[in-house]
């Protein structure tokens, strides 16, 4: 995992970096939030939404992707906004 920094979860503000990052509910409990940050569809960390009332991303320099989704899988995709908590 190069260059991968573990989030912080600080003031309920969930801040991660990195290249690619990827954000999902776990399929089947939605009281599981999955990071992946490397961009190789597995998750790196994983939080309790309930803690987390907003989500900083710095997607670094360069071709960045970032992503969250709904669906409980991982995945990358061109970023159209800052994905929010309220998004899932």
């Amino acid at each position: 995992m190069h260059g991968l920094e573990h989030p912080k979860l600080k003031h309920r503000v969930l801040t991660i970096e990195g290249d690619t990052i990827a954000l999902c509910l776990q399929a089947g409990d939605p009281g599981i939030l999955h990071v992946d940050v490397g961009g190789d569809g597995s998750s790196d960390f994983s939080f309790q939404p309930a803690d987390v009332a907003s989500i900083a991303v710095d997607a670094l320099a360069d071709d960045d992707v970032s992503d969250a989704s709904r669906s409980g899988s991982l995945m990358a995709a061109r970023p159209q906004r800052r994905p929010r908590l309220d998004d899932f």
